[in-house]
């Protein structure tokens, strides 16, 4: 599930940006954009410098970088700033090409094309307007029965938490979705393991080239953002108790009635504002991590699961129609805010903006989805209903 071709061009063009922009964090050390000098820095809308290594030479710090290192020396989240010196460059949005699909699988992918100073950026995004995880229960005259999972995600994912706070506040209208494509949770009573967020559960992905390299989507955070940061540069290092968004509950309780839940949901918040001033110390100020609480789960007292778990989501788009439209043949329109990390290298990549979809085409170029086709052929029987067209 949650698909993505990148490099796909073979359908007519249907998809424009509206409003928005590029930035990327170029890591002086690491980036094959600057090793290979791929990208014409100073031909961007707007090129600066940042250089907070205290491990080099003076000699060796980029000459024009911006001050404020002191200050970058002390982030508590967004710690890769201090890493390495950055070429951070700056772009409107204007993509010469944008496709929106629906392939064979059932998913929506969006697909932008740009030139840039010296190369090209791509990117897409992908969502699963159908997205509902369920599972097969028996009802009370014994027989299996399909139910929804925690009720409606996209209907709770949009809404928010009910407040005004910009970082969880919700849509009035339309459908949010987090592509939470690679998520992972580690286990509060062995913080040795890991989770990985089972397919069902993930709604989207996102993936980016600027250049010669490539990006991928930064992972949903279930806690500090530092110790999810640390784990991925070293995967023996494992996060303490307390760094996780984790609160245990008893079973079926209210969680916005539990004072440890409600001070995690403040945390979480105040996380999501001291990044942003983070970033702004680095000259960018267009980042939007939202919280997402899951306050509307009902506790089950077991750590597996999202009740009781805070998240921090970096990549997410706000469609303006229900999910129901996103079909073959429909418009559509909305914004993301979409969080890249690349591979390889410290570079990260920032694109937000807002999109026009003037009709969704069906993917002709794609195979058929050859797992349902399968189930079909097989006369499998999911929940003790036959798979059918």
């Amino acid at each position: 599930m949650i698909a993505l071709a990148l490099l796909a061009a073979c359908t007519p063009h249907s998809a424009a940006i509206d409003d928005g922009e590029m930035t990327a964090f170029l890591a002086v050390s690491t980036s094959q954009n600057i090793f290979n000098d791929t990208l014409n820095l100073d031909d961007f809308d707007d090129h600066w410098q940042l250089d907070c290594r205290s491990d080099v030479p003076e000699s060796e710090l980029l000459p024009d970088r911006i001050s404020g290192c002191n200050d970058i020396d002390n982030v508590d989240y967004e710690t890769w700033l201090g890493f390495d010196g950055y070429e951070i460059v700056q772009q409107k949005l204007d993509p010469w090409r944008g496709e929106a699909i629906m392939t064979s699988e059932g998913d929506l992918q969006i697909t932008f094309h740009q030139h840039v100073p010296g190369s090209e950026l791509r990117f897409a995004f992908v969502v699963d307007p159908g997205f509902q995880p369920k599972v097969c229960n028996t009802n009370a005259e014994g027989q299996p029965e399909l139910d929804d999972v925690d009720g409606n995600w996209l209907q709770n994912w949009t809404a928010g938490d009910g407040s005004t706070d910009p970082e969880a506040q919700g849509f009035d209208s339309g459908t949010l979705f987090y592509l939470n494509a690679g998520a992972y949770q580690f286990d509060p009573s062995d913080l040795t393991k890991v989770w990985i967020l089972p397919n069902e559960w993930l709604a989207g992905y996102t993936q980016a080239k600027l250049g010669d390299e490539d990006f991928f989507l930064r992972s949903v955070r279930y806690g500090k953002p530092f110790a999810y940061a640390e784990h991925e540069i070293d995967d023996t290092t494992q996060p303490r108790a307390s760094d996780l968004f984790y609160v245990q509950m008893p079973a079926g309780s209210d969680p916005t009635a539990n004072q440890d839940f409600l001070d995690q949901v403040a945390l979480m918040k105040q996380i999501a504002v001291d990044s942003q001033n983070e970033m702004n110390l680095a000259g960018y100020d267009d980042f939007h991590p939202r919280v997402e609480t899951n306050a509307w789960r009902t506790p089950d007292a077991v750590e597996a699961g999202l009740d009781g778990w805070g998240e921090l989501d970096y990549n997410w788009v706000h469609f303006d129609q229900d999910a129901a439209d996103l079909s073959v043949g429909n418009p559509a329109t909305g914004e993301f805010h979409l969080t890249y990390q690349a591979n390889g290298a410290q570079s990260k990549l920032f694109i937000n903006g807002t999109f026009t979809v003037d009709k969704i085409k069906k993917d002709h170029w794609t195979v058929p989805d050859l797992e349902h086709d399968k189930q079909i052929d097989n006369g499998t029987v999911l929940c003790g209903t036959p798979v059918t067209e």
